[in-house]
């Protein structure tokens, strides 16, 4: 008697993966007709760099890096106005 409320369970389940297979239509997806690929043409820009003395590109360098704030330490331990750690310190 235990077994019985089992046993309609997996019928049930059983008749409807059957009937799921049998309703779903397959062949609709396969019959899609690949699109062609198009060439795109791609045309190359020129950027104007503005060219800096030494120590405005430090400076840049070192707002991007931390803000040029000498007090930071990120989340992996790197710390300072260019965020250096110990293993470039050592080198």
């Amino acid at each position: 008697m235990k077994r019985l409320p089992l046993l309609i369970l997996c019928w049930i389940g059983l008749v409807a993966f059957t009937q799921y297979k049998q309703i779903r239509n397959t062949n609709s997806v396969l019959n899609i007709e690949p699109l062609p690929i198009k060439k795109v043409e791609i045309k190359p820009e020129l950027v104007k760099i503005k060219i800096m003395d030494r120590n405005a590109f430090l400076d840049a360098i070192g707002h991007q890096e931390s803000g040029n704030r000498y007090h930071i330490v990120n989340r992996y331990g790197y710390m300072g106005k260019y965020q250096i750690g110990k293993s470039t310190l050592k080198t």
